[in-house]
């Protein structure tokens, strides 16, 4: 499971889908039926937007997107950035990961899918399994906005292969510009999950 590093996928689909300036208090945990979703801050993150969700890695945050978006929406991101997929590298065993969904549970486990379980893989938990290429290979795409895929460059005496023509990432350029943003902050901004170390 990859945790907190999906947030900005999930933070990619909120964009596409208008929820931009969504915000959410967080009071350290959000009810679901008669479940509490605990946030990893006990005490919460008070008034939490986008860019803030990302910065200090809120769970009340993206439960509630998540919440929103619904777990097909889930799955389409997630593809387009690479999970769910072998890449192709020319490395032997890769492995897939898990991308779960409505019919993914249906086959797997002959049940319907809840909507606790959306709440859980928009943070990374629950039937969620990523590799960490694909990890990087989503970051990359977040960071080029382009279909980037890993692949062994071959030198050839002094030549190297061509670096192939990539397609662009089929997500709007706000959205990668509010998620890069947000993920600038984790390590530049006071606050930032990454940057307190």
């Amino acid at each position: 499971p990859p945790g907190s590093t999906i947030k900005p996928t999930m933070a990619l689909a909120a964009v596409d889908a208008g929820l931009e300036k969504l915000q959410v208090f967080c009071s350290g945990s959000i009810t679901l039926g008669n479940h509490q979703f605990h946030c990893w801050a006990r005490h919460g993150h008070g008034h939490v937007d986008l860019h803030r969700g990302i910065m200090v890695s809120c769970d009340v945050f993206f439960y509630e997107v998540s919440r929103r978006l619904g777990i097909d929406r889930i799955e389409t991101i997630a593809h387009k950035l690479g999970f769910g997929a072998r890449s192709g590298i020319e490395l032997p065993g890769e492995k897939a990961g898990v991308v779960p969904g409505r019919e993914w549970k249906l086959k797997r486990y002959g049940v319907a899918w809840q909507q606790g379980e959306t709440l859980n893989t928009g943070i990374g938990q629950g039937y969620l399994n990523v590799t960490p290429l694909q990890l990087c290979t989503a970051a990359a795409r977040i960071a080029s906005g382009k279909a980037v895929s890993p692949r062994i460059t071959r030198v050839i005496g002094h030549d190297a292969e061509p670096r192939p023509e990539l397609p662009r990432l089929a997500v709007s350029d706000d959205a990668l510009a509010i998620v890069r943003s947000g993920m600038n902050g984790v390590v530049n901004s006071p606050g930032g999950t990454a940057g307190r170390w």
